[in-house]
């Protein structure tokens, strides 16, 4: 029988199964640097790094990278950067991975119909690094919209609202301010 199932499709239970219980590893390392390794990755790379070369640390800190996500429509995901028609072996369900979400590069929320889609990711992320966002039809706090754009140069915006903490609007002027790598805004 041939499995159809390939990477792009997320199943957890059969490939969540392969991490349930790793084998003891004999790192040549002492026990409590092998543990601040695992609980504290540095970038983006690192960990794309250790959770490749051993399945021990993907079990221990359970964090699924991407260096880009676009929302696609639905509650289906794409890891695809540019505007291009997906065959459906690369959309997923982002919020059924039983793991944190470690962005890198790109966020992106161009046609999307649910305005609070960008709220309830930022519960799953673990940690954004992203440099390129994309927000339409978006509705965040001005928390939310800090947590995502410490590295954000490349930010376009549209038809969505930054909400102050007294509910109020986020005016256009006050947004530019908040992002200091701005290079490009559309």
């Amino acid at each position: 029988m041939v499995d159809k199932t390939g990477p792009m499709n997320f199943v957890p239970s059969k490939y969540m199964g392969n991490f349930d219980s790793p084998k003891l590893q004999d790192f040549s390392l002492p026990k409590p640097i092998i543990r601040y390794i695992t609980k504290n990755p540095t970038t983006f790379d690192y960990y794309c790094k250790i959770v490749e070369t051993c399945k021990y640390f993907y079990s221990n800190f359970l964090i699924f990278a991407f260096s880009a996500l676009k929302f696609v429509e639905g509650d289906k995901w794409t890891d695809q950067v540019f505007d291009c028609d997906c065959n459906d072996n690369h959309k997923f369900k982002l919020f059924d991975i039983p793991a944190k979400i470690w962005l890198d590069s790109t966020l992106n929320f161009k046609n999307n119909f649910s305005p609070n889609l960008a709220s309830s990711l930022i519960s799953k992320l673990y940690r954004c690094d992203i440099s390129r966002l994309i927000l339409y039809n978006q509705i965040i706090t001005l928390n939310e919209f800090l947590y995502l754009i410490p590295n954000v140069y490349y930010f376009v915006f549209g038809n969505g609202y930054i909400k102050e903490n007294n509910g109020n609007d986020l005016h256009l002027e006050k947004i530019v301010e908040y992002i200091p790598k701005l290079q490009y805004l559309y």
